[in-house]
């Protein structure tokens, strides 16, 4: 009787240690395979060159299943105008990847400017930004020498990581390999 009852105890608990991904992401079927998009997701900026940005970096991802790269869309608010034109992804082994960016618009917002970029990572780096520690991206304006630089906060990493992850094994499941 008592191993039944801790049994009972362990599968109810089961379901309060799987990470909810409702909300977070969708998927759709696509004629070439599944489609994965990423809701917009916040990143906190570093301190550095707070003058210039506004808070917080809106970054979404965009995955097809049948192509080896990911769709990385980020939009930015800056007090004046911010020609990013590169990304840096930095992970906590040290390891730098450099990515074109590909301006999609700028438009005055308030008193400020908006910024919506978008560049290609490919799908093993992105697995590996989620791998363990936060990692940082910078947008940098090779015109201006000017760099942006965001990283989750500690508080909120293991909570993004999780559903990442999460993620990243279900996609790996539902391939066609």
């Amino acid at each position: 009787m008592r191993r039944l009852f801790l049994v009972f105890v362990l599968f109810m608990a089961l379901p309060l240690g799987a990470q909810n991904l409702k909300g977070f992401y969708v998927q759709k079927i696509h004629p070439d395979g599944l489609l994965y998009f990423v809701y917009p997701q916040k990143m906190a900026e570093m301190k550095g060159n707070m003058k210039l940005c506004r808070g917080s970096l809106l970054y979404d991802y965009t995955y097809l299943d049948a192509r080896d790269s990911v769709t990385l869309l980020i939009t930015v608010e800056t007090n004046a105008v911010f020609n990013t034109d590169s990304l840096f992804v930095d992970l906590p082994d040290g390891s730098r990847y450099a990515c074109a960016v590909e301006m999609i618009y700028r438009e005055p917002r308030k008193n400020a400017w908006r910024c919506r970029a978008c560049c290609m990572l490919t799908y093993d780096v992105w697995v590996r930004m989620y791998k363990e520690q936060p990692f940082t991206l910078t947008l940098f304006s090779i015109k201006d020498n000017v760099g942006l630089c965001f990283r989750d906060k500690a508080g909120t990493w293991s909570k993004v990581c999780a559903r990442f992850r999460r993620l990243q094994e279900m996609i790996r499941l539902n391939r066609k390999s």
